[in-house]
């Protein structure tokens, strides 16, 4: 969660002398738990031994650093040298010994105490990158444990080959399950938007102590997204009888570069027509409406944490005679119309990953609902989107 913090000084504690001791400072953040997150440690050198809490109030070293509703602290772990410690934070209860994927933590790090630097690892496959994902296909000459971080910032050198990100990877980081030679490190997440420019880590470190930060930078694909209007079904025509409407239709982006603010992509209209929930016989287009068929091509693009955020918006009317006539739709308008409050199921999904970022013929549907309870006109519409990718 983005309010949520757990870091170390340093992240990787270099012991090359005697006694081969030393201390690392944890530090942690957490706004969603009101008495404190849970946090859990493991040694990846003994996947034998399960997840274990940690209660920071009673480690060596303790301070609370609280403010207002976010809990938080520091406190010091002792280190020895060869030792990796993986620790996971969650806003609940989770427990990573029986779930630590779904949801993922909240916060994750490695730290370890290490001697020499090494050349551990042996490029057979270069990393790879979609839109969505990140792919590093790792191989090294010995067994080791290995950290991915991927952030939006460069790194930097505290020591002579020891990169590392100032702050928290704001990407993601994932860790290798136990010390191999070979495996495949991928991060797939929201956090990682098409057509942007990112750094990667690779922190290797062997059983004996010796380790190799690997950086890479990269790019991921940008986004091409596809809209077909389809059908507008009237629920309920509002009126005894068969009643008339007109509707409109838009198609919206925020706009990376106004908040709030909206990029109106496409704006289809219906013109008045007859409409019924229960037409007569031969009459079905009353009730289902074929919209235009003239796809919506937004893209190729690169997109932003706000201009991710696409969506399906519609605003109609039940003709009345003696009254005004009866709205319905699925936002409230706001200063602007479109940038109001969206209902759920307005914005476009997306998903990540390897094998489910390329979408194709999606069935999106939105309900369009009266803004009265003392009404009842009320409709969808259903469009398919696909979602493609390119360098």
């Amino acid at each position: 969660m983005s309010n949520s913090v757990l870091k170390a000084n340093p992240t990787m504690l270099l012991l090359p002398t005697p006694p081969f001791r030393g201390v690392i400072q944890m530090i942690y953040q957490n706004a969603f738990h009101p008495y404190g997150p849970t946090i859990w440690v493991r040694e990846p050198g003994n996947l034998s031994i399960p997840w274990r809490t940690v209660d920071p109030t009673t480690q060596p070293g303790y301070v609370e650093d609280s403010q207002g509703p976010t809990r938080g602290g520091s406190f010091n772990k002792d280190i020895e040298l060869n030792q990796v410690f993986d620790y996971v934070m969650f806003h609940d209860d989770q427990d990573p010994n029986h779930n630590i994927a779904d949801p993922p933590p909240d916060a994750r790090l490695v730290i370890a105490a290490v001697g020499a630097p090494a050349d551990l690892y042996n490029e057979v496959d270069p990393p790879s990158a979609g839109g969505t994902w990140f792919l590093w296909p790792v191989t090294t000459r010995n067994d080791t444990f290995a950290v991915l971080e991927v952030s939006t910032k460069s790194p930097i050198e505290i020591s002579p080959g020891m990169l590392v990100f100032e702050d928290p990877p704001d990407v993601g980081t994932i860790v290798s399950d136990g010390f191999k030679t070979i495996y495949e490190m991928e991060i797939a997440s929201e956090n990682l938007l098409p057509g942007n420019s990112y750094h990667a880590l690779l922190r290797l470190v062997d059983r004996q102590g010796s380790w190799q930060v690997v950086h890479r930078e990269f790019s991921t694909k940008r986004c091409t997204i596809t809209i077909t209007l389809d059908k507008l079904h009237i629920v309920d025509d509002g009126v005894a009888g068969d009643g008339r409407g007109y509707f409109n239709i838009w198609i919206v982006q925020k706009d990376p570069n106004a908040d709030p603010g909206l990029i109106e992509v496409g704006h289809f209209y219906v013109p008045e027509q007859d409409i019924s929930d229960r037409p007569d016989p031969g009459k079905d287009y009353q009730e289902w409406i074929t919209l235009p068929s003239q796809p919506t091509v937004i893209g190729p693009m690169a997109l932003t944490s706000r201009s991710r955020d696409i969506a399906l918006l519609t605003r109609g009317f039940s003709k009345q005679t003696f009254s005004s006539d009866i709205p319905a739709g699925n936002f409230l308008p706001g200063p602007h119309l479109l940038d109001g409050t969206w209902y759920n199921g307005a914005r476009f999904l997306f998903y990540t990953g390897q094998t489910s970022e390329e979408m194709s013929g999606v069935t999106h549907f939105v309900d369009a609902k009266p803004f009265s309870s003392d009404e009842e006109f009320r409709y969808s519409v259903r469009c398919t989107y696909s979602v493609t990718y390119m360098p």
